[in-house]
């Protein structure tokens, strides 16, 4: 009887221990990646958030930032989430008819400069054809839609705030237009 207990007292002490030391990622988002990913940082929203399985601790700081406290397995698994989603918003916008001038897109591993390669002719008879989804700022809204995501999910990646678009033409590899997303966001999210 005893060595059942005492087998019982281990068990649950070992439980305990590894229930207690779950490995956690700290995550820091900037005023604006918090806005983005979670919108507004009222107290009630951060409880929402505090109460979602695997998120130890959620502090807004007075800068409008958020720090965030969360399992590492639940990160892992968000993560997988994340990039699963942006790999098929990215494989959406290179084979839609909403975004029918796209030819491919490229980014490097921080998605930090993502290079988008378009077929000027297509642009222009898109922006003329009366059933196009976003005639009159196809490229501004392109790019307003993506960094929205690409925002978030560097928030989620602690890899840092900076995007920078630059649209090319694939026929004469010439730049058409640049966005640097943080600096143009206000103007992009005018037109949406």
């Amino acid at each position: 009887m005893r060595k059942k207990m005492s087998l019982v007292m281990l068990i649950i002490s070992v439980l305990t221990i590894s229930a207690c030391s779950k490995k956690t990622v700290e995550l820091k988002f900037s005023p604006f990646q918090a806005k983005l990913s979670f919108g507004d940082l009222s107290d009630e929203r951060i409880e929402e958030i505090r109460k979602q399985d695997g998120y130890i601790d959620v502090k807004a700081n007075e800068n409008k930032s958020l720090d965030l406290t969360i399992e590492e397995e639940t990160y892992k698994e968000l993560m997988k989430s994340l990039n699963y989603e942006l790999s098929k918003i990215i494989e959406y916008m290179e084979s839609s008819e909403d975004y029918g001038f796209i030819e491919k897109i490229e980014y490097d591993e921080e998605y930090s400069k993502i290079q988008i390669f378009i077929n000027e002719n297509e642009l222009e008879k898109y922006k003329k054809d009366p059933n196009s989804k976003f005639p009159k700022a196809p490229l501004e809204n392109m790019v307003f839609s993506l960094g929205r995501v690409l925002s978030a999910y560097k928030g989620f990646a602690n890899k840092g705030e900076d995007i920078n678009f630059v649209i090319i033409d694939l026929k004469s590899n010439n730049t058409v237009k640049e966005f640097e997303f943080l600096k143009d966001y206000n103007d992009l999210l005018n037109l949406n």
